[in-house]
């Protein structure tokens, strides 16, 4: 609504010039949007089909959103370089041009989550250098160019959830982010990561990787991030972790591990021992269970105990031609026949009962390498 007044004098022409920065007249707010005096914009609804022409002169907020729009044009934004916040959420948008944001080079904040985006353009954030939120989440993204997000040098907030992001990233993805302090990747098809992938996020405080297919960690993906203090694994594939691949994670305050099919053999010792030390760290202890080998099933890899891995470190040469101390002094579990299935006192390792017939390691030789004749 645009202000008239109906005064004459100085008094009059001095309210006018404090007034003035304030005044949105209706001819300049585009239609189907509503503009706030103090410089939003919001268009709301199927009518809207493109970015509008006209944008009052202090708009600094944008929010176009539940539209019809489906791409942009190129030169859209050379109409309101002062924008520094623009939100195109939950619309049709499946391309946009090259660079079609670099004449916003004041944006902080964009949003382009909900959409139907399958690529974007290497350059596509070209000139951004002030830009702090990029919001890319529910979306179609598959393989997003390495170079993507170079020059985002300020960016705090990167959100890649909800796409379909292929099994694996670019090494060198997140290169350029020095100031990168919430990472969301959760809700993709990620089944490795690079070792080197984060390994330049030296700001780094949350890493939401939930609710993908990880099979596994490289041991040092995670070195070097010392100001991470929330990290979510849960819902992925996997069975063991690298028992130190949280060592240099000083302030780990929050950790998800539970959904995934641990597997509590011997590979599973280093993070079991982690976790017992860790206990305030890891938020859904009690969830993170065994799956595997059955007579571990359900029970919790915090309470898992060292002593329980010895026969882990157990070292044995297998020779064909047993020594008399193996004739003579049999060796539980290698030299005996259970014939009770129960589950015995060891937790970790797999049930056995003394036989009362020991049986000598020449004819396990025998059994096990049959002679063909």
């Amino acid at each position: 609504m645009c202000l008239f007044f109906n005064c004459t004098g100085s008094l009059c022409f001095i309210l006018i010039l404090f007034t003035l920065p304030h005044l949105t007249c209706t001819m300049k707010c585009p239609n189907g949007c509503q503009c706030n005096p103090d410089g939003g914009v919001l268009c709301v609804g199927y009518t809207i089909t493109d970015i509008p022409k006209q944008l009052p002169v202090n708009t600094y907020l944008l929010v176009l959103t539940k539209s019809h729009l489906h791409t942009i044009h190129p030169q859209a934004f050379h109409v309101a370089p002062q924008l520094k916040s623009v939100q195109l959420s939950n619309n049709d948008l499946s391309t946009l041009p090259a660079r079609v944001f670099s004449p916003l080079t004041t944006l902080e904040e964009l949003h382009l989550n909900g959409n139907q985006l399958e690529t974007i353009a290497s350059e596509m954030f070209d000139g951004l250098v002030g830009l702090l939120v990029l919001d890319l989440s529910r979306n179609k993204l598959t393989s997003p160019p390495s170079n993507v997000f170079n020059g985002l040098i300020n960016l705090n907030f990167l959100n890649l959830g909800r796409n379909s992001i292929k099994k694996e990233l670019p090494s060198d993805l997140f290169c350029c982010l020095p100031n990168l302090k919430n990472l969301s990747l959760k809700f993709n098809n990620l089944h490795h990561l690079h070792p080197q992938l984060f390994s330049r996020l030296t700001a780094l405080g949350m890493l939401f990787l939930n609710d993908n297919k990880l099979q596994n960690l490289p041991e040092y993906i995670f070195q070097g991030l010392g100001q991470l203090f929330t990290i979510n694994l849960k819902n992925n594939h996997l069975q063991t972790l690298p028992g130190d691949v949280f060592l240099s994670n000083t302030a780990l305050r929050a950790l998800d591990l539970s959904g995934n099919p641990w597997d509590c053999t011997c590979s599973i010792r280093g993070i079991a021992r982690w976790i017992r030390h860790n206990e305030h760290v890891v938020t859904d202890k009690e969830d993170v269970i065994c799956h595997s080998p059955m007579y571990q099933m359900l029970r919790t890899i915090g309470s898992l105990r060292d002593e329980e891995f010895n026969f882990c470190d157990a070292t044995r040469v297998p020779s064909y031609f047993p020594t008399q101390n193996d004739l003579h002094e049999p060796t539980q579990p290698f030299h005996t026949i259970s014939t009770d299935r129960q589950r015995s006192g060891s937790a970790t390792m797999p049930p056995t009962t003394t036989s009362t017939t020991p049986v000598s390691p020449l004819l396990c030789v025998l059994w096990s390498n049959p002679v063909i004749t």
